[in-house]
């Protein structure tokens, strides 16, 4: 039996029953297009959930740093916690340019607030989206952290939608 045997077999088939070979022909091409819009639908959402699940992160607010904490102390404490990447102190005074930074053109800082009303703070990234929660427990039962913000529900989402 030669390869040329099956070429005539299949061709005569499909010549004997033409209604019955289109049919199957495109219920197996729709089939395929529909497993590969599932397939790539589902890549691109875990490639999404990874992405921003590494650019969460804690900001810990810190009014005044008190006397017997300096910057330094409270950044190894918090580099010392399990799941912790990252940690940047930002100045109050970067927090504001940045803030007029993002409004300029659209509203004029110097006519509303006179003063800086914004407090130092320290952007911390983690290691894992899944720890972000467990992570920011950890910082806000800090004596020297005033305030902790950080997108938890939206992370424990991303986790479901992952696994």
């Amino acid at each position: 039996m030669s390869f040329e045997f099956f070429l005539k077999e299949a061709w005569n088939g499909i010549r004997r029953s033409g209604i019955m070979s289109i049919v199957s022909l495109v219920i197996v091409t729709v089939s395929l297009v529909i497993f590969g819009i599932f397939l790539l639908t589902i890549f691109n959402m875990q490639n999404i959930v990874g992405s921003l699940g590494s650019k969460m992160e804690i900001v810990a607010y810190v009014e005044n740093i008190p006397d017997d904490y300096s910057v330094n102390e409270i950044l190894l404490e918090i580099t010392k916690i399990d799941g912790v990447d990252s940690v940047k102190y930002v100045p109050k005074s970067e927090s504001w340019e940045n803030f007029k930074k993002n409004f300029e053109g659209r509203l004029d800082l110097a006519e509303i607030v006179k003063d800086n009303p914004l407090p130092n703070s320290f952007s911390i990234k983690v290691k894992s989206s899944d720890l972000i929660t467990s992570v920011a427990k950890k910082i806000s039962n800090m004596n020297s952290i005033d305030e902790v913000r950080y997108s938890g529900a939206l992370a424990e989402r991303f986790n479901n939608i992952v696994k």
